[in-house]
């Protein structure tokens, strides 16, 4: 079963990834998330993960209730995505996503991103 749950902001300009709190509850509360690119299909997949890796990141704990996301600075992953998406470094993207509930991961169709203000 999946459902349309939740966005996942692309800040070009200052090489950060918001995902939007509800992605992270969706998912159980991990410790860790891991963001894996399928390069073909131009999908993204966050999934809840147990370690620090190049591809995982920290979830901070207690969320921050002034922000409506957690920010994940990754200069490295937003430069694979943008030369695999042809984005401008100058823009940012939002995706939609959808939550596969059973397996706690969120996948995202990176052709499907909007370029917002």
């Amino acid at each position: 079963m999946q459902n349309n749950i939740t966005n996942v902001s692309f800040y070009m300009r200052s090489n950060t990834i918001r995902i939007f709190k509800s992605t992270i509850r969706a998912m159980g509360m991990p410790k860790f998330i891991r963001l894996l690119i399928h390069e073909t299909e131009g999908t993204m997949i966050i999934e809840p993960y147990d370690k620090i890796t190049f591809s995982s990141f920290r979830v901070p704990f207690p969320f921050n209730d002034a922000k409506e996301g957690v920010d994940i600075h990754s200069k490295r992953f937003i430069q694979i995505v943008a030369e695999l998406m042809r984005w401008d470094m100058e823009r940012t993207y939002r995706v939609s996503g959808e939550l596969y509930g059973k397996q706690r991961i969120v996948k995202f169709d990176l052709v499907q991103a909007v370029k917002i203000s």
